[in-house]
């Protein structure tokens, strides 16, 4: 491996002799750890890193902070503000080829001294632990070592350790940033996601990585007028800016003002008559029916590979007893809009089937409302937006808990 590329104004060639005679990238760095979870302070040493490599204190400081915001079951965290001292191999600011040693400091130590002395101190202060904890290093440490007291294999096999195995990384990292390169985590990367309702967020497809493109290199090309000609960001009342294709603007991209689209959404309602002609003719029960359709947990999958389905659930539940009248599955596979005029038809074919239909329905949105409103003008029930439908949420918790535990995908 040949280190190119340069950093804060020192080029790999610098020290590129260190680092081709005797040196392998990948194997020139060594790291060790001293301390204890509640001892003095934990110690990294880091060897083999040549000299005259630039020393970010801030950096390294920086990383210890990110290490701390993970989560854990104690509440160390909340105590430890870490820092690295460094005690040898930096100087005037750049590594000079020695090992590096860095001290970084237990703030819980001070309630730590009598028990943990360095000496014998007092064995009535000693926090002695006689059973080894199950999926801890306690019971090998004991037997390796011959101890009695799993203390000392559990203060050195904590968490805290990681600190010290923080800052070493940290120094790996400088290495890598001076020969310009960088070391990224897998949450680092942006991982794009393509949406299309009715589907779970997938990995583009080839046609949408190129609309991607197509929307970035528009939005930088708005950025570039702006710049010039600031007219652009003002205001026009009930209007927006739209990016107009080369195929509907004659050949080039163009900006066009349009009419802020209506939030109100109509959603055209298909009901067979036969349905409806059957329910005016059929009784009203005393039910009170709490009726949603909403998201569940799950998807479905039928290829593997290829991009999950979301599954709705529309469900008809009994206000008194909780009783669910009526549960399905939906797919908005056609779009949501279709998915949602479905819905009156679903209702009344089931009452149909029922041969009743009940005297009052409770809906929880707007949209739902607007849905079956049109129904109440040929069927005499009465509806009803609540803002909670207590049966149908609990119905609809015991599901999502049974398809968590059950995927269908």
């Amino acid at each position: 491996m040949t280190p190119t590329g340069s950093s804060a104004g020192v080029k790999a060639r610098d020290f590129a002799p260190a680092l081709t005679i005797g040196y392998n990238l990948l194997f020139m760095l060594r790291f060790s750890t001293a301390g204890e979870s509640h001892g003095e302070a934990l110690v990294a040493q880091v060897s083999g890193m040549p000299a005259g490599v630039p020393f970010d204190q801030a950096f390294v400081d920086r990383e210890l902070w990110r290490r701390q915001q993970g989560f854990g079951r104690g509440g160390r965290q909340k105590i430890e503000t870490d820092r690295a001292h460094v005690l040898s191999g930096v100087r005037h600011g750049k590594t000079i080829g020695s090992p590096i040693a860095m001290l970084i400091a237990n703030r819980d130590w001070s309630s730590w001294q009598e028990s943990l002395p360095v000496g014998e101190g007092d064995p009535s202060r000693h926090k002695p632990v006689r059973s080894p904890r199950p999926g801890h290093t306690d019971l090998a440490g004991v037997l390796k070592f011959n101890f009695s007291d799993s203390r000392y294999v559990l203060e050195r096999s904590s968490a805290r350790e990681t600190a010290a195995r923080v800052a070493a990384g940290s120094v790996a990292k400088l290495l890598l940033r001076a020969l310009g390169r960088r070391c990224r985590g897998s949450h680092d990367w942006t991982v794009f996601r393509a949406f299309q309702p009715g589907y779970l967020p997938w990995l583009p497809t080839p046609a949408d990585a190129q609309a991607l493109v197509t929307i970035l290199h528009q939005m930088l090309g708005v950025a570039l007028r702006v710049e010039s000609g600031p007219e652009l960001l003002q205001s026009h009342p009930d209007q927006i800016l739209v990016r107009v294709p080369p195929a509907a603007s004659g050949g080039a991209w163009a900006d066009v003002w349009c009419p802020v689209p209506d939030e109100a959404e109509e959603i055209a309602i298909r009901v067979r008559s036969a349905g409806l002609t059957a329910l005016q003719q059929a009784p009203l029960t005393d039910a009170v029916m709490e009726v949603d359709l909403t998201l569940t947990p799950s998807c479905l999958q039928p290829v593997v590979g290829e991009r999950p389905q979301l599954l709705y659930v529309l469900a008809l539940v009994d206000a008194a007893t909780g009783r669910a009248e009526h549960v399905e599955l939906m797919q908005a596979l056609e779009g949501m809009r279709a998915m949602w005029q479905q819905v009156p038809e679903r209702l009344v074919e089931v009452w149909s089937q029922q041969g009743s239909c009940p005297r009052e329905v409770h809906v929880r949105s707007e949209r739902m409302m607007n849905l079956l409103r049109p129904l109440t003008e040929k069927i005499p029930f009465r509806l009803v937006r609540c803002a909670e439908l207590p049966r149908l949420d609990t119905f609809l918790a015991g599901m999502a808990r049974y398809l968590k535990t059950n995927r269908m995908a």
